[in-house]
Formats: structure tokens, sequence, C-alpha cells
């Protein structure tokens, strides 16, 4: 066995073993969602290592770039994802092989963190090489609709699929002149919160170019734009979910507003209940019960590269990652 990193001519081999290894999930194996994720991403194109045996592919190791930062200092991050060792050659060890070759070239590179979001399978991989336990992000719930969801429960209500395509709404505030100066405005209110670095083209790319799923967006504008929110609607066995997966603020004067284009948008859609990560929802939204769960959210974990303290990232206490930044990755 050999390894060597991909290139665009491997993409199709690539999806080819990724649905031989880890089948069809809600997240499609399709070289128009490996080329989005993998190579149109704003933050960087991802280092891929192969595992390759007799010119065959049988095992992938993908490390996806990102950027955290904290104030004005910016925080190099990478993040495990789309990992398959072939069925015939599992438990001999490449898994490993593969990350701490991986881990290798992200120090040359000068990388600060590693972070994933790893299924059942890859945490096992994470733990066997000695890392810490991922931990869960908590996730903040508004229920609307209580009885609505326990009648939804009890009769076993079977979810819709998800809507495709941009939503009009979500190209119109991307569009926005004034996007610029919100994000500016919008990291002042962490001024010691790692927060992910997000620029108008990584919007662009995370909310209108993103091949799967349906986001709008919402805001508030009074001479500019002084709020805005991305959300998703998610049809599950409770009912209809609304997940908001980012929010900027220009000043926390302007939440009751953005409260108020919720509430509207919460009838319109007939929503049961509202979820929210680091924002906790509760301020923004009305309902009969608020509740933050670590037990739903996204498993999370980290391990250092060049960072030599990562106690800002355990627990959560003080890196604040949006459900926009775990999801779908």
């Amino acid at each position: 066995m050999e390894t060597r990193f991909a290139t665009e001519d491997d993409i199709p081999a690539i999806i080819d073993l990724l649905k031989t290894g880890l089948g069809e999930t809600l997240v499609p194996k399709s070289e128009g969602y490996w080329r989005w994720k993998h190579l149109e991403n704003p933050f960087g194109d991802s280092l891929v290592l192969l595992a390759v045996k007799k010119e065959n592919i049988i095992g992938v190791r993908t490390f996806m770039r990102w950027q955290w930062k904290v104030g004005e200092e910016p925080i190099e991050a990478v993040r495990g994802v789309d990992t398959v060792i072939h069925p015939d050659y599992q438990g001999n060890g490449i898994f490993g092989e593969l990350t701490m070759e991986l881990m290798k070239k992200c120090e040359e590179k000068g990388y600060h963190i590693l972070f994933s979001t790893p299924n059942e399978r890859s945490k096992r991989g994470y733990l066997k090489l000695g890392w810490e336990r991922p931990d869960h992000l908590p996730v903040n719930v508004k229920v609307i609709r209580p009885f609505r969801i326990l009648t939804n429960v009890l009769r076993k209500r079977k979810p819709l699929e998800p809507g495709q395509g941009v939503h009009n709404s979500v190209a119109y505030y991307l569009s926005r002149p004034d996007l610029d100066a919100l994000l500016v405005m919008n990291e002042k209110h962490y001024p010691s919160k790692i927060i992910t670095a997000h620029t108008r083209q990584s919007l662009q790319w995370r909310y209108a170019q993103v091949p799967v799923g349906r986001y709008y967006a919402i805001g508030v504008e009074m001479q500019g734009t002084k709020a805005l929110c991305f959300y998703r609607l998610k049809s599950t066995y409770a009912g209809t979910e609304m997940r908001i997966t980012d929010i900027f603020l220009e000043s926390a004067r302007f939440e009751k507003d953005l409260k108020n284009v919720l509430v509207k948008k919460i009838v319109e859609h007939d929503i049961d209940f509202v979820t929210s990560g680091s924002f906790n929802v509760a301020r923004l939204v009305s309902g009969v019960l608020a509740l933050s769960r670590k037990s739903i959210g996204p498993c999370v974990t980290t391990h250092k590269i060049s960072l030599p303290d990562l106690r800002n990232f355990g627990g959560f206490a003080n890196w604040s990652p949006s459900l926009g930044d775990l999801e779908l990755f």
C-alpha cells in the first residue's frame, strides 16, 4: 500500500468508494457536492490523502479548510470530513496512518487546529489514536406547539422530503452592499469568543451555492441591514423545525426587531419548534418551553496541530460555532 494526495482525476473513484464504504445518506455522494465542499470552499482547497493498492483507491482521508477568529487573530483550522476505508481493508490501521500523515502535512503548513463532527465509526478511530473524547454542541430549543408535537410523535409522523434550490431571500440579502459592514459590526459582539471568520464570499458559498437543502434569510433594514438571520426548514417525526443556522447583528438593540420578523415567519411556515446553536433562541422566539440540550447537538472533537493551548475550545465556553458552521459537513 502507498499513500498519495488526490487530484481532480481521482474524484469519480473517490465518490465510488464513499458510496461503497458509507452508503447513501442525507448528504449526497456526488461530484457536484464534492467540488462545492472541497474545491470551491473560500477558506481554501481541502487536503485529500489516498491509500492506494495496486492502483486502486482503498482509503480516503480528507481535511477540509476552515478559518476561525478571536478578535483580529485568525485561527487556521482543518476539519476531518469524508473519511472512508474500503470494507475489505478496515481494521488494518489505515485510518490512523492516513490521519497522522495528514497531521504532519498540516504542521508543515502552519495550521493551528483540527476539529471534526465524527460519526460513530470515525469517533472510535479518534479514540484509538488517544485523542480527547468528543463533546456535544449545546442546542437551544424553543417549543412552539407542544400538543401537535406530541400528536405527531404518537402517530409516528412521516417526515417530508427537504426543499431544494436557492430561495430568493438568500440571494437578496447576500447582494446587499451593506453586508460587509454588518459582518464587521457583528464581530464586535464577540471580542473574546472564537467564531467563524465569515465574509461575503463565505456566506455566498455556504448559503447560495450549497447544492443541497434550501436556506432562507430574513433581515432588519433601517437605513441599511441591521440584523440578518439564515435558517432552514426541516421536516422531522416531531413536526416542522425552524433551524436557525446563523445570526448577524449590528447591535443588540436590533434583537427585538429581528424577533418581530421571526415571529411572522414562524406563523407563515407553521413551525412546531425552533432550534439554534450558540445564539440563545429563547431571547428571540416566544413559546411555551425553552430547553438547552447537549444530547441532540452535533458531536464535535478537537485536536491541536500547532496551537499550544486548546482550553478556549473546551466545553464551548469561549468557542461559539453556529449550527451553520457544523451541519452538512
